[in-house]
């Protein structure tokens, strides 16, 4: 199977069948920039997968902002 692209705006999410399950490759986003990219390895993915996905890198994405921001007030 070929490497997909997920139904988002971008940078897109990128999908890989592999011998252990479907990799997902997510773009954690910071405003305009990438801080990261979350990958997660499932037996299958759809597309409600794709979406819950999504929703989960962004409030990584989120997390990593707020502690980030109460790490710059400490120092």
């Amino acid at each position: 199977m070929a490497p997909r692209s997920g139904g988002v705006s971008s940078p897109r999410a990128r999908s890989n069948s592999r011998c252990d399950g479907v990799r997902v490759l997510l773009p954690l986003p910071d405003g305009r920039d990438q801080s990261g990219v979350l990958a997660v390895t499932l037996d299958a993915v759809d597309d409600d997968d794709r979406r819950l996905l999504h929703r989960i890198a962004g409030l990584i994405a989120d997390m990593m902002q707020t502690k980030n921001g109460h790490a710059d007030l400490a120092s």
